[in-house]
This record gives C-alpha cells, sequence and structure tokens, in this order.
C-alpha cells in the first residue's frame, strides 16, 4: 500500500508515532523519522535492524525559528 512512497513521522520514538513508523515500513514506505529523544530514536533503530528504508533525526520540529 505505500511502497515507493516516502513518509515523514515527528514524535516517532515512541507511542503512537512509532507504531506509524512501524506500520509504514511494513508496508514498504521509506520512513524519516524525526524525534527530540535521540536515545529512543536509537532504540527504534535498533529495534528495526537491517532495514534500509529507516532514516532518524534528532530534531525538535517545534523550534521555529532554528528552520527559518
Amino acid at each position: 500500500m505505500l511502497s515507493h512512497r516516502k513518509v515523514i513521522i515527528t514524535g516517532a520514538a515512541s507511542g503512537i508515532g512509532k507504531e506509524i513508523v512501524k506500520t509504514s515500513l511494513r508496508e514498504g514506505a521509506s520512513v524519516i523519522a524525526c524525534d527530540i529523544n535521540g536515545r529512543l530514536l536509537e532504540e527504534l533503530k535498533q529495534g528495526v535492524e537491517g532495514c534500509h528504508n529507516l532514516h532518524t533525526y534528532q530534531v525538535d520540529v517545534s523550534d521555529y525559528d532554528r528552520f527559518f
């Protein structure tokens, strides 16, 4: 369903975001997972080790001034 799609997920390291990451990967998407918690992002990467479609970034997306 999501094969050949790219998705960006914020709040990706835990809770609903984490489940969306797992489901998206399972459905064939390439996932950019963003979260403020780097430790949880690392755990997420370890949980889907060997998956080349997951890219993680530690970032606070609520920090508007940092991006613009």
